[in-house]
């Protein structure tokens, strides 16, 4: 899957309501990132996702939500190093989102 992909299924999803917002007050239009490959944490797994949305886009702190091309999931990580934990799996992108 190529970035521009991931990023379409995610507009479609959003139905151009970009008000929706979450508990930590995430603005969409700021927070949503071109997708690109990171490795994160699964429990004792380390597994490469795209990152799609990114709490703090100026340091990269906070939260992320990650799609898993492999399962065709999206979810919550957490920030650390050198790898984010993922918190949780979800079947769309606004369920991961509103998980935060």
């Amino acid at each position: 899957m190529k970035p521009k992909e991931i990023s379409q299924m995610i507009e479609k999803e959003i139905g151009g309501d970009w008000s929706i917002t979450n508990w930590h007050s995430c603005d969409l239009k700021k927070c949503l990132v071109r997708p690109k490959k990171r490795k994160i944490r699964f429990g004792d797994d380390i597994k490469e996702v795209w990152i799609v949305l990114e709490e703090n886009p100026e340091t990269f702190d906070g939260f992320k939500v990650f799609f898993d091309e492999e399962n065709n999931k999206f979810g919550l990580a957490e920030h650390s190093e050198p790898f984010g934990y993922a918190c949780n799996s979800h079947d769309t992108f606004l369920a991961a989102f509103e998980s935060m």
